[in-house]
Protein backbone atom coordinates (compact mmCIF):
# COMPACT_ATOMS: atom_id res chain seq x y z
CA UNK A 1 0.00 0.00 0.00
CA UNK A 2 2.74 2.69 0.97
CA UNK A 3 4.99 1.73 -2.55
CA UNK A 4 1.06 2.54 -4.24
CA UNK A 5 0.73 5.69 -2.55
CA UNK A 6 3.95 6.88 -2.82
CA UNK A 7 4.11 6.18 -6.82
CA UNK A 8 1.32 7.58 -7.41
CA UNK A 9 2.59 10.98 -5.60
CA UNK A 10 6.04 10.66 -7.42
CA UNK A 11 4.23 10.47 -10.86
CA UNK A 12 1.39 12.95 -10.14
CA UNK A 13 2.59 16.03 -8.34
CA UNK A 14 -0.73 17.01 -7.72
CA UNK A 15 -1.29 14.30 -5.51
CA UNK A 16 1.24 15.62 -3.35
CA UNK A 17 -1.58 18.02 -2.28
CA UNK A 18 -3.66 15.40 -0.79
CA UNK A 19 -3.44 14.78 2.94
CA UNK A 20 -2.26 10.94 3.60
CA UNK A 21 -2.67 9.44 6.53
CA UNK A 22 -0.35 6.42 7.39
CA UNK A 23 -1.05 3.50 9.44
CA UNK A 24 1.63 1.23 10.19
CA UNK A 25 0.31 -2.32 10.49
CA UNK A 26 3.17 -4.60 10.93
CA UNK A 27 6.01 -4.82 13.61
CA UNK A 28 8.80 -5.43 10.70
CA UNK A 29 8.24 -4.34 7.63
CA UNK A 30 11.06 -2.98 4.84
CA UNK A 31 13.61 -4.87 6.54
CA UNK A 32 14.08 -7.04 3.07
CA UNK A 33 13.78 -4.20 0.87
CA UNK A 34 15.59 -1.05 2.54
CA UNK A 35 16.20 1.16 -1.00
CA UNK A 36 12.45 1.02 -1.77
CA UNK A 37 11.30 1.66 2.19
CA UNK A 38 13.59 4.82 1.41
CA UNK A 39 12.39 5.89 -1.65
CA UNK A 40 8.51 5.49 -0.43
CA UNK A 41 9.07 7.07 2.87
CA UNK A 42 10.49 10.20 1.02
CA UNK A 43 6.87 10.52 -1.26
CA UNK A 44 5.51 10.31 2.15
CA UNK A 45 7.51 12.20 4.39
CA UNK A 46 4.76 14.95 4.85
CA UNK A 47 2.04 11.91 5.83
CA UNK A 48 0.37 11.76 9.58
CA UNK A 49 1.62 8.77 10.92
CA UNK A 50 -0.42 6.09 12.99
CA UNK A 51 0.28 3.02 14.66
CA UNK A 52 -1.34 -0.18 15.58
CA UNK A 53 0.15 -1.01 18.26
CA UNK A 54 3.51 -0.01 20.60
CA UNK A 55 5.09 -2.76 18.50
CA UNK A 56 4.74 -1.10 14.94
CA UNK A 57 4.96 1.92 16.46
CA UNK A 58 8.60 1.08 17.76
CA UNK A 59 9.33 -0.60 13.98
CA UNK A 60 8.46 3.08 12.44
CA UNK A 61 10.58 4.62 14.56
CA UNK A 62 13.59 2.06 14.07
CA UNK A 63 12.72 2.95 10.64
CA UNK A 64 13.66 6.79 10.92
CA UNK A 65 16.78 6.34 12.42
CA UNK A 66 17.66 4.75 9.45
CA UNK A 67 15.42 6.84 6.67
CA UNK A 68 15.13 10.41 7.80
CA UNK A 69 17.33 13.02 8.76
CA UNK A 70 16.85 13.97 13.18
CA UNK A 71 15.04 16.94 12.34
CA UNK A 72 12.43 15.37 10.10
CA UNK A 73 11.38 12.71 12.47
CA UNK A 74 7.87 12.33 13.86
CA UNK A 75 6.13 10.35 16.86
CA UNK A 76 3.12 8.73 15.63
CA UNK A 77 0.44 7.91 17.91
CA UNK A 78 -0.72 4.28 18.72
CA UNK A 79 -4.52 3.44 17.54
CA UNK A 80 -5.47 0.11 18.82
CA UNK A 81 -7.75 -1.70 15.84
CA UNK A 82 -11.62 -2.17 17.56
CA UNK A 83 -12.83 -5.42 17.65
CA UNK A 84 -16.54 -5.46 16.84
CA UNK A 85 -17.09 -8.79 18.84
CA UNK A 86 -19.84 -9.77 21.43
CA UNK A 87 -17.84 -10.59 25.08
CA UNK A 88 -19.04 -14.58 25.62
CA UNK A 89 -18.36 -16.26 28.88
CA UNK A 90 -15.29 -17.60 29.37
CA UNK A 91 -15.07 -21.51 29.01
CA UNK A 92 -14.87 -23.20 32.56
CA UNK A 93 -13.37 -26.01 30.79
CA UNK A 94 -13.13 -28.39 27.86
CA UNK A 95 -16.65 -29.30 26.16
CA UNK A 96 -15.90 -33.04 26.59
CA UNK A 97 -15.20 -35.15 28.94
CA UNK A 98 -11.11 -36.78 28.67
CA UNK A 99 -10.68 -34.14 25.08
CA UNK A 100 -9.03 -31.00 24.77
CA UNK A 101 -9.49 -28.84 21.45
CA UNK A 102 -6.79 -26.52 20.41
CA UNK A 103 -7.36 -24.14 17.37
CA UNK A 104 -4.52 -22.42 15.35
CA UNK A 105 -5.64 -19.96 12.67
CA UNK A 106 -2.93 -18.08 10.07
CA UNK A 107 -1.40 -18.33 7.47
CA UNK A 108 1.14 -21.28 7.61
CA UNK A 109 4.26 -19.51 7.83
CA UNK A 110 7.51 -19.03 10.01
CA UNK A 111 5.97 -15.61 11.36
CA UNK A 112 3.19 -17.38 12.72
CA UNK A 113 5.54 -20.38 14.56
CA UNK A 114 3.73 -23.19 12.59
CA UNK A 115 7.06 -24.99 13.18
CA UNK A 116 7.33 -24.10 16.60
CA UNK A 117 3.93 -25.70 17.32
CA UNK A 118 4.50 -28.70 15.29
CA UNK A 119 7.68 -29.22 17.94
CA UNK A 120 6.23 -28.52 20.74
CA UNK A 121 3.10 -31.42 20.45
CA UNK A 122 4.83 -34.37 21.37
CA UNK A 123 6.04 -32.43 24.31
CA UNK A 124 2.50 -31.63 25.56
CA UNK A 125 1.96 -33.57 28.92
CA UNK A 126 -1.84 -34.52 28.35
CA UNK A 127 -3.37 -35.62 31.75
CA UNK A 128 -4.04 -39.44 32.12
CA UNK A 129 -6.44 -41.01 29.79
CA UNK A 130 -6.94 -37.55 28.04
CA UNK A 131 -6.64 -36.96 24.20
CA UNK A 132 -6.22 -34.14 22.58
CA UNK A 133 -7.26 -32.17 19.04
CA UNK A 134 -5.58 -29.60 17.66
CA UNK A 135 -7.27 -27.63 14.64
CA UNK A 136 -5.03 -26.16 12.20
CA UNK A 137 -6.82 -23.21 9.88
CA UNK A 138 -5.05 -21.71 6.92
CA UNK A 139 -2.85 -22.06 4.36
CA UNK A 140 1.13 -21.43 3.35
CA UNK A 141 4.42 -22.54 2.52
CA UNK A 142 4.79 -24.65 5.73
CA UNK A 143 1.66 -26.46 4.04
CA UNK A 144 3.63 -30.32 3.78
CA UNK A 145 4.40 -29.90 7.36
CA UNK A 146 0.84 -29.17 8.31
CA UNK A 147 -0.28 -32.35 6.54
CA UNK A 148 2.68 -34.78 7.63
CA UNK A 149 1.40 -33.35 11.40
CA UNK A 150 -1.99 -34.69 10.27
CA UNK A 151 -1.36 -37.99 9.12
CA UNK A 152 0.93 -38.65 11.86
CA UNK A 153 0.15 -37.07 14.72
CA UNK A 154 1.95 -36.99 17.95
CA UNK A 155 0.56 -40.34 20.53
CA UNK A 156 -2.46 -38.88 22.31
CA UNK A 157 -3.40 -36.33 19.32
CA UNK A 158 -5.36 -36.07 16.58
CA UNK A 159 -4.81 -33.08 13.84
CA UNK A 160 -7.30 -32.20 12.06
CA UNK A 161 -6.24 -29.91 8.98
CA UNK A 162 -8.79 -26.94 7.19
CA UNK A 163 -7.70 -24.16 4.61
CA UNK A 164 -9.09 -20.73 5.09
CA UNK A 165 -12.73 -20.46 6.37
CA UNK A 166 -15.30 -17.30 5.66
CA UNK A 167 -16.52 -17.35 8.89
CA UNK A 168 -13.81 -17.98 12.08
CA UNK A 169 -16.98 -17.26 14.99
CA UNK A 170 -18.28 -20.92 14.54
CA UNK A 171 -14.09 -22.38 14.84
CA UNK A 172 -13.88 -20.02 18.37
CA UNK A 173 -17.16 -21.79 19.42
CA UNK A 174 -16.08 -25.14 18.81
CA UNK A 175 -12.81 -24.91 20.17
CA UNK A 176 -11.39 -24.91 23.71
CA UNK A 177 -8.37 -23.20 23.75
CA UNK A 178 -6.60 -20.77 20.93
CA UNK A 179 -2.80 -21.37 20.67
CA UNK A 180 -0.74 -18.26 19.32
CA UNK A 181 2.98 -19.11 19.01
CA UNK A 182 4.01 -16.32 16.53
CA UNK A 183 7.32 -14.87 16.12
CA UNK A 184 5.96 -11.18 15.41
CA UNK A 185 2.62 -9.60 14.67
CA UNK A 186 1.40 -5.87 13.60
CA UNK A 187 -1.39 -6.79 16.13
CA UNK A 188 -3.08 -10.33 17.32
CA UNK A 189 -6.50 -10.12 16.01
CA UNK A 190 -6.99 -14.04 16.54
CA UNK A 191 -5.83 -13.55 20.02
CA UNK A 192 -8.29 -10.42 20.76
CA UNK A 193 -11.51 -13.25 19.18
CA UNK A 194 -10.93 -15.92 20.74
CA UNK A 195 -10.56 -13.86 24.31
CA UNK A 196 -13.91 -12.30 23.45
CA UNK A 197 -15.10 -15.63 22.55
CA UNK A 198 -14.17 -17.05 25.78
CA UNK A 199 -11.40 -19.02 24.91
CA UNK A 200 -8.08 -18.93 26.89
CA UNK A 201 -5.49 -18.00 24.95
CA UNK A 202 -1.75 -19.44 24.76
CA UNK A 203 0.25 -16.68 23.14
CA UNK A 204 3.33 -16.09 22.63
CA UNK A 205 5.61 -12.79 24.54
CA UNK A 206 5.88 -11.66 20.53
CA UNK A 207 5.94 -7.91 19.72
CA UNK A 208 2.34 -6.96 18.68
CA UNK A 209 0.97 -10.30 20.59
CA UNK A 210 1.69 -9.80 23.92
CA UNK A 211 -0.14 -6.13 23.41
CA UNK A 212 -3.62 -8.32 23.55
CA UNK A 213 -3.21 -10.14 26.61
CA UNK A 214 -2.47 -8.67 30.37
CA UNK A 215 1.05 -8.63 31.35
CA UNK A 216 0.27 -11.28 33.80
CA UNK A 217 -1.34 -13.73 31.59
CA UNK A 218 -0.53 -17.32 32.74
CA UNK A 219 0.35 -18.64 29.35
CA UNK A 220 2.24 -16.23 28.16
CA UNK A 221 5.92 -17.45 26.38
CA UNK A 222 8.97 -16.59 25.04
CA UNK A 223 8.36 -16.91 21.27
CA UNK A 224 10.30 -19.77 18.98
CA UNK A 225 10.50 -21.83 22.68
CA UNK A 226 8.83 -25.45 21.80
CA UNK A 227 9.40 -26.79 25.05
CA UNK A 228 8.26 -24.18 26.44
CA UNK A 229 4.86 -23.57 24.40
CA UNK A 230 4.33 -27.49 25.39
CA UNK A 231 4.53 -26.25 29.05
CA UNK A 232 2.02 -24.17 28.76
CA UNK A 233 -0.60 -25.76 26.77
CA UNK A 234 0.21 -28.93 29.10
CA UNK A 235 -0.51 -26.15 32.24
CA UNK A 236 -3.85 -24.94 30.17
CA UNK A 237 -5.00 -28.12 29.38
CA UNK A 238 -4.83 -29.42 32.86
CA UNK A 239 -5.62 -26.11 34.81
CA UNK A 240 -9.59 -25.39 33.83
CA UNK A 241 -9.35 -23.33 37.14
CA UNK A 242 -7.49 -20.74 35.71
CA UNK A 243 -9.29 -20.47 32.23
CA UNK A 244 -12.18 -18.13 34.03
CA UNK A 245 -10.86 -15.61 35.87
CA UNK A 246 -7.81 -15.11 32.98
CA UNK A 247 -10.19 -15.09 30.16
CA UNK A 248 -12.25 -12.52 31.78
CA UNK A 249 -8.50 -10.47 32.64
CA UNK A 250 -8.10 -10.43 28.71
CA UNK A 251 -11.46 -9.34 28.03
CA UNK A 252 -11.59 -6.39 30.61
CA UNK A 253 -8.44 -5.38 28.72
CA UNK A 254 -10.11 -5.64 25.02
CA UNK A 255 -13.22 -4.15 26.02
CA UNK A 256 -10.98 -0.51 26.81
CA UNK A 257 -8.16 -1.31 24.41
CA UNK A 258 -9.78 -2.73 21.79
CA UNK A 259 -13.35 -0.21 21.26
CA UNK A 260 -14.44 0.42 18.08
CA UNK A 261 -15.18 3.59 19.47
CA UNK A 262 -12.29 4.27 21.23
CA UNK A 263 -10.37 3.56 17.67
CA UNK A 264 -13.19 5.54 15.77
CA UNK A 265 -13.17 8.72 18.04
CA UNK A 266 -9.19 8.39 17.75
CA UNK A 267 -8.58 8.08 13.58
CA UNK A 268 -11.58 11.00 13.21
CA UNK A 269 -9.47 13.20 15.60
CA UNK A 270 -6.33 12.22 13.44
CA UNK A 271 -8.36 13.17 9.87
CA UNK A 272 -9.39 16.24 11.30
CA UNK A 273 -5.57 17.12 12.13
CA UNK A 274 -4.67 15.80 8.75
CA UNK A 275 -6.76 18.04 6.58
CA UNK A 276 -6.01 21.56 8.34
CA UNK A 277 -2.23 21.00 7.90
CA UNK A 278 -0.72 23.22 5.40
CA UNK A 279 -0.75 21.68 1.76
Amino acid sequence: AETAVALWRALRPAARRVPVVRTVHNSEYWRCWPRIGRWCDGHLRDATVVAVSAAAREEFLRQQVRFRRAGERVEPPVIYNGIAAPRLAPRPGPRQANECRLLFAGRFEEQKGLDVLGAALPLVRLPAGGRGVLRLIGRGSLQPMAERLAQRPPAGWRVELSGPVAEIAPEYSAADLAVLPSRFEGLGLVSIEATLAGLPVIVADAPGLRETVPPNHPWLVPPADAAALADAISRAVDGCPAWEPAVRAAQDLAATRFSPARMAEAYARIYRHAVRRPA
